[in-house]
């Protein structure tokens, strides 16, 4: 397993954009991705269509206010097609 993060502090850079394209290419190689949206104006959820995914939130566990067992869970979304529509085998 490896871990990759993409992390500047200036905003407009494309780390948004830049992890969302690289987890999308890593996918269409067969690559199993997690991608963790944790900045609030959730860019890259909604890149994904999950837009509507609301209350459900990491912030308090990483503030330690919350276990991250006891959270709600978001639903799961498989559509079976790549995020560039082409069909997953």
């Amino acid at each position: 397993m490896k871990i990759v993060a993409i992390a500047n502090q200036k905003g407009g850079v494309g780390k948004t954009t830049t992890a969302v394209n690289l987890g999308a290419a890593l996918a269409e190689l067969g690559h199993r991705i997690l991608l963790v949206d944790l900045d609030p104006q959730a860019n890259a959820t909604s890149s994904f269509g999950l837009q509507g995914v609301e209350q459900i939130s990491l912030y308090e566990p990483l503030l330690g206010e919350a276990s991250i067992t006891h959270a709600p869970r978001s639903p799961v979304y498989r559509t079976g097609r790549s995020r560039f529509g082409r069909r997953r085998s």
